[in-house]
C-alpha cells in the first residue's frame, strides 16, 4: 500500500513547484527554464533557429510558467514542448519543422526493434512488412530547402511533398522523399488500394535495402 501524502505537505509542495515556476525561487526558476531551453534546442535545432532567441525564450518561459507537463524526463519535455505549442504558432515553416523534428525524434527513441532483412526469395508484398519505426509525413515544402525557398513554395499553393521517416537495423534515422509509386506500394501494403502490377520484386529489393520495410516474421 502506498501512504498518501498529508494535505499540508501537499499543499507546501505545490507552493514550492509555483514559485519555481513563477521564477521566484532562485536558482531553481532559472536553472530549470536552461534545462527546458537546453532540451529544446537540442531535440528541435531547426525549428529553435528559425524562432530565433528571444522568441524561444519566451516560448520556454511561458512553458515553465502556464504548460502542465505531465512528464519531466528529459524524452518527454520534448513532447510535453509540442503540445504546448500546438496552436500558438502561426509561422507554417516554423510550425512544419517543429513537428518534423519531433517525428525525427520519436523515431530514434521508439522501443521498436528493426532487424536486417534478407532480400532473397521476397517477391510479393506479403512477404514484408512496414519498418516498425516508420512514420508518413506530408509537408508543404521540400525539407531539403532552405526558409527562403520554403516560404516561396508555400506561396506557390504546390501539393504536398510526402516523406517516411525511420530508424534502419544500423540506428540510422532516415528521412526518404517518397514517389508516386512508393506511396502507391506502401498504401498497398496497409490494404488502403491495390497497384496494377503483379511484379513488386524491383521496389522490394529497393526498400529493403533502404530498410523502409522488413521480411515479415511468420
Amino acid at each position: 500500500m502506498i501512504a498518501s501524502c498529508p494535505a499540508d505537505v501537499q499543499a507546501a509542495i505545490e507552493r514550492r513547484c509555483a514559485a519555481v515556476r513563477s521564477g521566484q525561487l532562485q536558482p531553481y526558476g532559472g536553472m530549470l527554464r536552461t534545462n527546458v531551453l537546453s532540451v529544446v534546442k537540442s531535440v528541435f535545432p531547426r525549428f529553435s533557429a528559425r524562432r530565433g532567441e528571444k522568441a524561444l525564450a519566451q516560448d520556454v518561459d511561458d512553458f515553465v510558467r502556464f504548460f502542465g507537463a505531465e512528464h519531466a524526463q528529459f524524452m518527454h519535455i520534448s513532447t510535453e514542448f509540442v503540445r504546448f505549442s500546438d496552436g500558438r504558432i502561426s509561422d507554417v515553416v516554423t510550425r512544419t519543422l517543429l513537428e518534423y523534428e519531433w517525428a525525427l525524434f520519436s523515431v530514434e527513441v521508439s522501443e521498436a526493434r528493426v532487424v536486417t532483412s534478407s532480400r532473397a526469395a521476397l517477391q510479393q508484398l506479403s512477404d514484408v512488412r512496414l519498418n516498425p519505426t516508420l512514420q508518413l509525413i506530408a509537408v508543404p515544402f521540400d525539407l531539403n530547402a532552405d526558409d527562403a525557398e520554403a516560404e516561396r513554395m508555400i506561396g506557390e499553393n504546390r501539393p504536398p511533398f510526402v516523406y517516411a521517416v525511420y530508424r534502419t537495423a544500423d540506428h540510422y534515422v532516415v528521412t526518404k522523399s517518397l514517389s508516386v509509386v512508393d506511396i502507391t506500394y506502401l498504401q498497398a501494403m496497409t490494404g488502403a488500394t491495390q497497384t496494377t502490377s503483379d511484379d513488386h520484386s524491383a521496389w522490394i529489393d529497393d526498400a529493403l535495402r533502404l530498410g523502409l520495410v522488413v521480411a515479415h516474421q511468420t
